[in-house]
C-alpha cells in the first residue's frame, strides 16, 4: 500500500511543477484540473495497483502534461539563467573586493547565528577563490545544482543517498536540545557540506544534495542548512572523500581507466610489498594521491598487469588485484615485460599448461599446486579466507619455487601475522647473469640453448 500511495503522490507532485490546479478533497484524494479544464481525481491507493494509475497518467498525458512541465522546465531555466545572471556579475565584483581586501567581520561577531537563504546565483559563479558561507538548501535548489551544475561527479549511490535522507527526516530524541534552525530530524550541521569548484560545478556533497531533493518530496518547504564552499580548486577532487565515499578506483574511472578497482588493489599490494613490513603496512589506510602518484610513474606497466588480473581471477580462483600485483613486482624484479621466464610462468599459472604446449602442468608444478590449493579454498569455503596480501604471497613463492626447483606437493606457506611475504628470486635470460632455464616452465619446449 505504501508504496501506492507514494506512486500517488508522485502524479500530484508532477501536476503541480507542471502548475496546474491541484487541490485536496479531505478524502484521500486529490482533483487535478488539466490544460482543458477537466477534472480528474487521483486516488490515494487504487484497488487493482498500478494499472489504474497507469491509466490516469495516460488521461493526465493526454490533458497535455507532458506540455505543460516541459513548458513550465523552460519558463523555470529562463527564469534562472537571468537571476544568475545579475547575481553572478554581483557576486564576482564581490569575490574580487574580498580577494584584495581584508574580510570584513559581521556586526554579529565570528560566531553563527542563522544560515543565510540559498543564493544559487552566488553557489554557481566561478569564483576565484575559495569563500564560505552558511546556507538553508531547499529541494528545488538541490535539484537544479544536480541538474545543470554536476557535470564531473562520480554516479549516485542510492544507498548513501538513503542513509543522508534518514538523517535528514529521522525524529529527534526526546529532549534532545539543538538551536531552531538545525530542524528538520537529526540533520547536523558540519563541515561537510556543499563544495562547488572554481568553474562553479558541485565538487562535492551530490549525495546529500540528492537527499534533500527527496526529503523534499516528503516535507514542504524543507530547509537544510549547509556549510557551502565555493572557489575550490579543481585539483581538491583527488584529496577529498577518501574513506568510504569517494575511493582512488573512483579516480580511475573518472580519468577513464579500465578496471579501476583492480588498479587500486594492485597499486596497494605493491606499495605495501615494497615496506619492510607488508602486512602492517596493508592495513593502513593510503591517501588517494599515493596511489595516483605510483601509478603515474609507470602506467602502462599497471595497466597491463591489471588486464592480465581481472581476466584471470576466475580461472586461478584469487583475487584480480592480487594476480596484477604479483606480475608486476615480478616482472621489475627480473628486469621487466621482455623476460620470457616471466611471461611463461604467468600463461602456465591462468592456462593450467605449460608454456608453448598444449601439456598440463605436472602434478609439482608450484603453479598447479596453487591453482590446487586455491581451488580447494574456495569449493570447501574455508574458514579461512584467502586475502590479497596472502595470495600475492602464494603467487611470488610459486614463482620462487619454479625457479629454485622446489617441487613439493604440499604449499609450505602459513598465514599469520609472522609469515614472511617472500622476496622475488631473480630469473634472467640474457646478460653475464643469465639464468639457466627452469625447464619447468616450457616442458621440452625451447631448450636451453635456445634461451
Amino acid at each position: 500500500m505504501g508504496s501506492r500511495m507514494a506512486d500517488s503522490l508522485a502524479v500530484v507532485r508532477r501536476a503541480k511543477k507542471a502548475g496546474w490546479r491541484v487541490e485536496p478533497n479531505g478524502d484521500g484524494q486529490h482533483y487535478v484540473w488539466d490544460a482543458a479544464g477537466r477534472k480528474h481525481v487521483v486516488h490515494n491507493t487504487y484497488s487493482d495497483g498500478r494499472w489504474s494509475l497507469k491509466n490516469l497518467v495516460a488521461d493526465l498525458e493526454r490533458g497535455g502534461l507532458i506540455e505543460a512541465e516541459q513548458k513550465m522546465a523552460n519558463t523555470r531555466v529562463t527564469e534562472t539563467r537571468s537571476k544568475l545572471q545579475i547575481a553572478r556579475e554581483k557576486a564576482e565584483e564581490e569575490a574580487k573586493r574580498l580577494a584584495n581586501g581584508a574580510r570584513l567581520t559581521k556586526a554579529a561577531g565570528p560566531y553563527l547565528t542563522d544560515p543565510e537563504p540559498c543564493d544559487l546565483g552566488w553557489l554557481t559563479t566561478p569564483h576565484p577563490l575559495p569563500w564560505m558561507k552558511w546556507m538553508y538548501l531547499d529541494g528545488e535548489t538541490a535539484q537544479t545544482l544536480l541538474d545543470e551544475f554536476n557535470a564531473d561527479n562520480r554516479p549516485l549511490n542510492e544507498r548513501q543517498v538513503e542513509h543522508y535522507r534518514r538523517i535528514i527526516m529521522s525524529p529527534v530524541p526526546e529532549g534532545y536540545a539543538r538551536p531552531p534552525w538545525l530542524a528538520p530530524g537529526q540533520w547536523h550541521l558540519t563541515h561537510q557540506g556543499l563544495a562547488i569548484d572554481t568553474r562553479g560545478m558541485v565538487q562535492d556533497g551530490q549525495h546529500r544534495l540528492r537527499a534533500v531533493v527527496e526529503a523534499a518530496e516528503e516535507t514542504e518547504e524543507l530547509l537544510v542548512p549547509f556549510a557551502v564552499f565555493v572557489g575550490m580548486p579543481q585539483e581538491n577532487f583527488k584529496a577529498i572523500d577518501e574513506g568510504l565515499l569517494r575511493t582512488a578506483a573512483h579516480l580511475f574511472g573518472k580519468s577513464h581507466e579500465k578496471n579501476g578497482s583492480t588498479l587500486a588493489n594492485a597499486i596497494r599490494l605493491v606499495n605495501a610489498y615494497k615496506d619492510g613490513n607488508p602486512r602492517r603496512q596493508i592495513r593502513l589506510k593510503v591517501p588517494n594521491q599515493v596511489i595516483i602518484d605510483t601509478f603515474e610513474e609507470n602506467p602502462e606497466e599497471f595497466r597491463d598487469c591489471a588486464n592480465v588480473g581481472q581476466a584471470a581471477y576466475r580461472k586461478v580462483n584469487a583475487q584480480a588485484g592480487a594476480i596484477a600485483a604479483a606480475r608486476y613486482v615480478i616482472r621489475r624484479a627480473n628486469l621487466g615485460a621482455e623476460n620470457p621466464f616471466v611471461t611463461a610462468f604467468f600463461e602456465g599459472l591462468i592456462t593450467g599448461r605449460k608454456a608453448g604446449t598444449r601439456q598440463a602442468l605436472d602434478d609439482d608444478d608450484p603453479r598447479a599446486v596453487f591453482r590446487e590449493f586455491m581451488l580447494d579454498v574456495k569449493t570447501k569455503r574455508r574458514a579461512r579466507r584467502i586475502v590479497g596480501i596472502d595470495a600475492m604471497a602464494m603467487i611470488i613463492l610459486s614463482w620462487n619455487n619454479c625457479v629454485t626447483g622446489n617441487h613439493s606437493r604440499t604449499f609450505p606457506m602459513r598465514f599469520t601475522e609472522e609469515s614472511p611475504i617472500p622476496r622475488v628470486v631473480v630469473c634472467l635470460h640474457q646478460g653475464p647473469n643469465a639464468s639457466v632455464v627452469p625447464r619447468v616452465f616450457y616442458g621440452e619446449v625451447p631448450g636451453d640453448d635456445e634461451a
